[in-house]
Order: C-alpha cells, then structure tokens, then sequence
C-alpha cells in the first residue's frame, strides 16, 4: 500500500490501537534491516524480508525505508509494488490462503519492518470493532490499489503511467532505482529515459 494509505493511517486512531494492543500482548515485532552506518548501509540493502517459496504469515508495516515485491519472469525480475514509510505490506494469496508465495520482498534502503503475525490479527478482529473495521480498510485499500493499477497498465500511454506515478507517488520517483521503477511501469529502462526527457 502506498501514500494515499500512508495517509489514511495518520489519520486512523485505529493504527495507534492496534500498536497498543499488540504491545498489550506481546506479539512479536521485529526490528529488520536497520543499518547504523556506511557499511552497514551497503549490507542493509537488497535484503530479503520474504523469499519466493516462503508463506507469509504477518502484515508487513514500513517504518523507515523502501520495499519493494517483485516477481521473476522469462528470467527477469519484475517490479510489483513499492512500499515506504507508514505503508502496509503483504503477499496477499499466501497470507489468507497459507500457501508458498511466487513473491519476494526486499529492502531498498536500510529499513526498519514491523512484523505482525496474521493469526493475532484475526483474533483482535473478533475482540475488537476498530480493529475489525482497521483489517477491513486494509484489504479495501489493497483491492483499489491493484484496480487502480490494472486499469493504468490496460489504458494509459507510458507517459500517462509515468505521470501518473509522479504525481500519486514521488517519493519513489525520488528514491527507487529506476530499473525497478521501469519493470514497476512495463516499460525497458531505454523507454523511461525517453518519457523522463520528454522525447515520448
């Protein structure tokens, strides 16, 4: 999930609530891939926070840096998703289904996950209204987002795309490789470089 959900989170008593509750619990989060310093920084990147094969089993929350999922095809990787700071992650099939994902997540910048077991929120929806209706938004979101997307994939020019993505999103026109950015927008990174100059 990206800034319009990063947004929603500000604004939703419920984020805080669930942080509470979980702390209230002990539910594990993990500290993940925060480097401390130059050399740290270099290891800290391209770290795997979820491996093709694995099954999810926790919601991902972004506090520091950049995620990205992504999926391997006829031999290239292929840019799914980018996530940042106060984004929600998660490998949506394997999470509700418990089967291996085809997907990988993996750090951009030395970054700091939240970890929260998917079978603990489930059952802090069934104690708890705001949490049951926090979970509700979240998949909501998710399937806006993915809508959202199909639909820029099926109608809009590259520079459409790419306009579009500057615009809803510049933190990762800012921040993600532009490689990645180039799979995330199905164009080769020859045809990016001509959007971003203006020649397409």
């Amino acid at each position: 999930m990206e800034s319009g959900f990063y947004r929603l989170l500000n604004r939703s008593t419920c984020c805080q609530f669930f942080f509470n509750t979980c702390k209230d619990n002990d539910v594990r989060i993990d500290r993940h891939a925060d480097g401390q310093d130059d050399a740290g920084d270099a290891r800290q990147r391209h770290r795997k926070a979820l491996n093709e094969g694995e099954v999810a089993h926790e919601l991902v929350f972004v506090g520091k840096g950049m995620l990205r999922q992504y999926y391997y095809k006829n031999g290239k990787d292929v840019t799914e998703h980018f996530s940042y700071e106060g984004c929600i992650l998660m490998c949506i099939e394997s999470l509700l289904k418990q089967v291996p994902t085809r997907l990988i997540i993996e750090t951009l910048e030395p970054a700091v996950i939240y970890l929260f077991p998917y079978d603990k929120m489930m059952q802090l929806t069934k104690q708890n209204w705001e949490i049951n209706m926090f979970y509700r938004k979240i998949l909501e979101y998710s399937l806006i987002v993915s809508q959202t997307k199909a639909d820029s994939w099926r109608f809009e020019s590259a520079r459409e795309r790419y306009n579009l993505l500057l615009e809803t999103h510049p933190e990762i026109i800012k921040r993600a490789p532009l490689a990645h950015i180039a799979s995330y927008l199905l164009m080769t990174p020859e045809t990016l470089s001509r959007v971003r100059s203006g020649v397409l």
